[in-house]
């Protein structure tokens, strides 16, 4: 009963922020990589969207909302969420800003391979060869396909298998440096290629220096002119602020947000391999 009293409350606080709200009508992107911040960017555009009406527009997951990006503003707010970095050229004019979400590389391939052991997602159990689509184009607009890349590389490192199926039978040091080859590797090219622009801000949610609430107070700033619905969105904002979350372990959640130590796991190793697959550097 106390659960569906707290849902009800929350829905109408919901609708009394949509009244109130002043979208100050932009048009803003989140663009993030696997292991970037992909869920709490997602997140973060929820609380606009149930506070202001904002209109959120996942760009790769739902291609027909694509469409509505071209059409003119109505005053509101939008949001374009891309998952993948996938951000088509002539899109990137489109908006004020673009939030682009980055790791550093050893980080985010450590965290791959955690996150790809448990197998939690379709993709990672699908037959080997249907990941052959995805590698048949560049995985972004902005730079070539990686010899690392090309379906007969792929298919030699999964020797027929799923990607969970390889993964998870690799030792800890061994499935980072897989990750360096395969998945992590494919999102750090993605993650470098991406453009420098005036209007591009860069956004690493896993470093030391970044500091959760300032920047989530800009952004819905850059969003919303009536300080007291800016108030109720940032009082949604700081439940996911997890800026102190405990350290990566193989039974860690996934999707944290929190400074993170990887040195156990680091290798000399992975660093030369890092270096010599050209991820260290943009």
């Amino acid at each position: 009963m106390r659960a569906f009293y707290n849902r009800f409350r929350n829905a109408i606080w919901w609708r009394v922020a949509r009244a109130a709200s002043q979208p100050k009508g932009v048009d803003v992107a989140f663009v993030t990589h696997h292991k970037t911040g992909t869920v709490l960017a997602k997140r973060m555009a929820l609380i606009a969207e149930l506070a202001q009406g904002t209109t959120v527009l996942h760009m790769e997951e739902r291609p027909d909302e694509a469409e509505l990006l071209h059409r003119p503003s109505t005053g509101g707010n939008r949001i374009a969420v891309y998952s993948h970095g996938w951000v088509e050229e002539e899109d990137l004019g489109r908006f004020q800003r673009v939030y682009h979400f980055v790791r550093d590389p050893a980080a985010l391939a450590i965290s791959s391979a955690i996150y790809h052991q448990k197998g939690s997602e379709p993709w990672l159990h699908a037959p080997s060869d249907a990941l052959e689509g995805e590698m048949s184009r560049p995985v972004t607009y902005y730079r070539a396909l990686h010899p690392t890349e090309e379906p007969d590389f792929v298919q030699n490192m999964l020797q027929g298998k799923t990607y969970h199926q390889r993964i998870s039978e690799l030792e800890m040091s061994e499935a980072i440096a897989f990750e360096l080859y395969m998945c992590a590797g494919w999102n750090i090219r993605d993650m470098h290629a991406f453009p420098s622009l005036p209007h591009v801000v860069e956004v690493d949610i896993h470093s030391q220096e970044f500091d959760f609430m300032p920047f989530w107070q800009s952004v819905m700033e850059e969003l919303e002119a009536n300080p007291w619905v800016l108030k109720r969105m940032m009082k949604q904002v700081v439940k996911w602020d997890r800026s102190k979350s405990a350290n990566w372990s193989r039974d860690a959640k996934a999707h944290l947000s929190g400074v993170s130590d990887y040195s156990k796991f680091w290798t000399t190793e992975h660093q030369t391999l890092l270096e010599e697959l050209g991820l260290d550097r943009k």
